[in-house]
């Protein structure tokens, strides 16, 4: 029999306990209801990582909980009844063994089961604190919006005696107070229904009159206005479901063993109780289960399994539990038939196929063992990496690192009482990983809906995919290009320095990750665009570039950063002839000392790529001349305006390596080992991640510009107060520093002798000094780039999730020529995690703490293997 009620966003804690408390029977008076929720887990077997749950004690946890539950889509509620001054019973939903379980129908969200105190005193044998840590109460959650929710009493099949015997007494005073506590609930019910309780019991009447084929016209009555007639919706459920009925009648599961005295119910029994709406009477049926036998089920045992697989795993987590082992015996197109690895032994699961369909439903089950122990004590051979696997998958899913393969034997040893190897520990997690993240192949013939997908909630993304065909006729993926519609309109408020580079991918097929990505007013990465590629050579850069100028046109004040690489180059020359071309002074520092074997020239040579005046870079020229005149000819040989801020023909601002770009690696070093879907969705929340805290951060900025302009603002007004202004004319001046050296400095061109004001574009300390003279707006000075109101624009648009697609309408068009991976495989052996040290740079060495000691003639300096010292 279910009970209706319903709540909306605007109920407090306060009503919202009282309307639990109604639905339950319980008097606040007498009794206490301690309420909470728990997060919805990863997995039953693994409980690290799991939050405790959230009591609900006030307004605020009580809106957190509506909106958690919004988030989820439905979120359990529990409650746990006590007396005041005593305890309340027990609660549970248990089956034998102890083993809690959850059997919810998709029409009933829950279920609780009530109980009454008899006497106010418990047995000496069933002290509260025992029976508290055995038994609970749990309550269904209700809908935050204006729709019903059902509460429906569930069945409870308990094997402890004690707890019987208390169960007979609650009966019998149940039996006692009824009629008196029927009056008092009812009028506590119509008390209830105001507004938003009349439409759930409105809808609970729709759904009554569908079952029972009765239309709507019928049942409401002819008028809009048509009150809802309570009485009469009582005797008809009343009449459907009697007061004396008992659940525990002609329900499948039930079994009954001559030779023992042990009652089991399964699992698919509980679930069968309460998909057909039985429960009501709990309590009553509780009393004759104690001792009474059992027939066979009348009805066979209904469990449903998606396919094979879940079954297997089902019952492999089942066997472990449980302390045996199956085998299975029969398994075809048509039915699965399970029995112990005991053949003596009556144990067995028959389930058959349904037709047209993988789904698996459990006919018959003997659930009772009578093998020994010999035979049970087999049940670690159900612990396969497949199973461990299926457990694991939940963690690794969404980025997650999850645990490591040394920490799963623990794991599994704590959970399941089974003792794995490390070499299945290590399978088991590559298993995992793999289901999480998804099939290579299926990735790859999924792509052209994904793209599909992310283009219609990013209005404006920019998606391109090139194929190429084999002998066979067969389309084989090529390039991929994809750029965000928020990147790309906050390209126009970014300074023209775009830095571009590439990362090995580390999947199943072979690949490069290749990115474009700038550096916006405060200093910070920002991507602009991303590709996939065969390899770092000429044609994949040349496809990634004809995609880039889609929106970053060819420029002569466009500057590109790059390592060298010399298709790169090659890529840039047909691409973009108009831009400039930059090397990363970092590389070329690297370099330098992998050909160059001399003490401090690589730092020489970096102090002279990032001078500012060409005075400068003469004065580190000639110590790089005599110390190594072939380094001098290597560097001549590279051009002087390629690596030289003095020498640049462009405006390379602060951008003198592409760090931004292996910065923006180091970010995406997990997704290069996913599949090219998940790589790509991984990109795609990174970056949603990062336009949202930015777009927090800038508009909470107060200053006229970004806070790392300020910072430098304010350094080169302390290097300003040294400085002597002497006046030339309006807007020239003369500035000499603490050193001794004048610098020129015009502010009407916004220029300085120094060059620091002409390459930042951010006033120097020589013209913060000289506008003093004047007392001009120092912000007046600043590059636009460089202000707040950009750097907002920069991130004002959303990255947007992307939407499920069986929530969308895919054109078939998208899906009408399937593609396959490419041709590259990656060869066998375990995959390098780390990556390969380029040249030049420099190897982090351990150093040990302790010598080597022998542990033959226990000398240091050696071990045993090399030891030649006589004994």
């Amino acid at each position: 029999m279910g009970r209706c009620m319903s709540i909306s966003k605007e109920t407090t804690f306060d009503v919202f306990e009282t309307k639990v408390a109604n639905v339950l029977g319980v008097d606040l008076c007498k009794n206490k209801i301690w309420l909470s929720f728990w997060y919805p887990g990863e997995s039953a077997a693994f409980t690290q990582g799991k939050m405790p749950p959230i009591t609900i004690t006030n307004d605020v946890q009580l809106t957190q909980y509506k909106i958690k539950h919004t988030e989820y889509g439905g979120l359990y509620l529990y409650a746990t009844v006590f007396v005041r001054g005593g305890y309340e019973g027990m609660l549970s939903t248990i089956h034998s063994g102890g083993q809690l379980e959850k059997a919810v129908d998709n029409n009933t969200l829950g279920h609780y089961v009530e109980h009454v105190r008899d006497d106010g005193h418990m047995q000496d044998e069933t002290s509260p604190k025992a029976m508290d840590k055995k038994y609970g109460v749990d309550v269904t959650s209700p809908h935050l919006s204006e729709e019903p929710y059902c509460v429906a009493e569930h069945m409870v099949t308990l094997e402890d005696e004690v707890l019987l015997d208390h169960l007979e007494n609650v009966e019998a005073m149940h039996k006692a107070h009824s009629r008196e506590e029927k009056g008092m609930r009812e009028k506590r019910r119509r008390d209830l229904i105001d507004e938003d309780d009349q439409m759930a019991v409105d809808m609970l009447a729709e759904l009554f009159d569908e079952a029972n084929g009765v239309s709507k016209q019928t049942c409401l009555g002819s008028g809009d206005d048509t009150d809802y007639d309570f009485d009469e919706w009582t005797d008809r459920i009343n009449k459907e479901y009697p007061p004396d009925w008992d659940p525990f009648v002609n329900v499948g599961g039930m079994q009954r063993d001559v030779g023992s005295n042990e009652m089991e119910m399964s699992a698919p029994v509980v679930h069968r109780a309460l998909k057909v709406g039985q429960g009501s009477g709990v309590v009553k049926g509780m009393g004759h289960m104690r001792r009474d036998r059992w027939r066979r089920p009348t009805q066979p045992c209904r469990r449903m399994f998606a396919n094979k697989d879940d079954m297997r795993n089902t019952l492999s987590l089942y066997a472990m539990k449980r302390l045996f082992s199956y085998r299975i015996n029969k398994s075809d197109k048509e039915r699965v038939i399970v029995n112990c690895v005991d053949k003596k032994c009556g144990w067995r699961v028959y389930a058959t196929t349904h037709k047209g369909s993988e789904n698996l439903e459990i006919k018959t089950v003997q659930l009772t063992h009578s093998c020994d122990v010999a035979s049970r004590s087999r049940y670690g051979e159900k612990a396969t990496a497949k199973v461990l696997a299926d457990l694991l998958k939940s963690k690794f899913e969404t980025g997650k690192k999850g645990p490591r393969a040394c920490d799963l034997p623990g794991m599994v040893l704590s959970e399941l009482n089974v003792t794995i190897s490390y070499t299945k520990a290590w399978n088991a997690k590559e298993l995992a990983i793999a289901a999480a993240r998804g099939d290579e192949e299926e990735s790859y013939r999924f792509l052209a809906t994904y793209l599909h997908l992310l283009k219609t909630t990013n209005p404006g993304t920019i998606t391109d995919m090139h194929t190429t065909k084999d002998n066979t006729n067969k389309v084989l993926f090529k390039y991929l290009f994809f750029a965000f519609g928020a990147s790309i309109s906050g390209y126009k408020y970014l300074r023209k320095v775009i830095v571009i580079d590439g990362t090995a991918m580390k999947g199943k097929y072979k690949g490069c990750l290749v990115a474009a990505s700038g550096q916006d007013g405060n200093m910070q990465v920002y991507p602009l665009a991303f590709g996939v590629v065969d390899g770092e050579n000429t044609p994949g850069w040349v496809w990634f570039f004809k995609n880039l100028k889609k929106f970053v046109p060819d420029e002569e004040d466009l500057v590109f950063v790059s390592d060298r690489h010399a298709s790169i180059y090659a890529g840039l020359r047909e691409v973009y002839p108009l831009a400039h071309h930059g090397s990363c002074t970092v590389h070329l520092v690297r370099n330098v000392r992998h050909n160059f074997d001399c003490d401090g020239l690589a730092s020489i040579v970096n102090k002279e790529a990032r001078a500012y005046t060409v005075g400068d870079f003469r004065v580190w020229w000639a110590e790089i001349k005599g110390r190594s005149q072939k380094c001098a000819a290597y560097l001549t040989a590279i051009g002087l305006p390629h690596w030289t801020l003095s020498h640049f023909p462009g405006i390379r601002y602060n951008i003198m390596s592409s760090n931004i770009s292996e910065s923006l690696n180091a970010a995406m070093q997990k997704a290069i080992d996913y599949p090219v879907v998940p790589m790509v969705e991984f990109i795609r929340a990174m970056l949603m991640r990062w336009f949202y805290l930015r777009r927090i951060k800038a508009n909470k900025a107060r200053t006229r510009c970004t806070p790392e302009i300020e910072a430098i603002l304010i350094e080169h007004l302390r290097e300003a107060l040294n400085c002597a202004v002497l006046s030339a004319s309006e807007w020239v001046y003369q500035v000499n520093d603490g050193s001794g050296c004048s610098f020129i400095v015009d502010l009407e061109n916004k220029t300085c002798t120094c060059r620091v004001f002409d390459v930042l574009k951010v006033p120097c300390c020589h013209a913060l000094a000289a506008r003093g003279v004047r007392q001009l707006d120092v912000y007046s000075f600043v590059d636009q780039s460089y202000f707040v109101e950009p750097w907002q624009k920069k991130y004002e648009k959303v990255i947007m999730p992307v939407p499920k697609e069986r929530d969308t309408d895919i054109p078939p068009v998208v899906n009408e020529v399937p593609i396959n991976p490419p041709k590259e495989r990656r060869g066998g052996g375990r995959p390098r995690k780390r990556r390969i040290p380029s040249q030049g740079e420099k190897r982090r060495v351990r150093k040990r703490k302790n010598r080597a000691r022998c542990g033959r003639c226990y000398g240091v300096g050696h071990n045993r293997k090399t030891c030649s010292n006589l004994i």
